[in-house]
């Protein structure tokens, strides 16, 4: 998995609570999501990432997505291949959400091209520095094919 990913998550688990020495992203997303599909995304070189759109309530569902070390160079096919899963998914979820630190700046505009809004007035779960995304009406990104 790429640094800033494991960065992202350990901030987020420690955020919330949920962080304990022996926690491992993989617990984490088992024990949060036991049930529900995940995917993988990769290219001739190897696996760029995996991600999943888990339901929370009806039509909402908490994106994610981990990337590997190839997801920096292999970008332009992950934000093609994301854009497409999100495309896929908006029926069945047409509200799509989750939290990144607040630091994050670069993946902030990636979300924002993908098609991702982080309202102002939303709560931005407390003290803890993470910010929310949902899902807007349009993207940015190119049409997925």
């Amino acid at each position: 998995m790429r640094p800033s990913d494991v960065r992202e998550c350990t901030f987020n688990a420690r955020a919330t609570g949920r962080w304990h020495p022996g926690w491992t992203i993989a617990g984490d997303l088992v024990k949060a999501w036991p049930s529900h599909p995940h995917w993988a995304m990769d290219s001739d070189r190897g696996l760029i990432g995996m991600g999943g759109a888990n339901p929370l309530a009806p039509g909402v569902a908490a994106i994610w997505f981990l990337g590997t070390r190839l997801a920096d160079a292999e970008w332009r096919m992950m934000t093609r291949l994301c854009a497409r899963f999100i495309a896929m998914k908006q029926a069945e979820f047409p509200r799509m959400g989750n939290v990144l630190p607040q630091g994050m700046a670069t993946r902030r505009r990636w979300l924002a091209h993908l098609g991702f809004d982080f309202p102002a007035g939303e709560a931005q779960q407390g003290e803890c520095g993470l910010v929310t995304f949902w899902t807007r009406a349009r993207s940015t990104a190119p049409t997925p094919e």
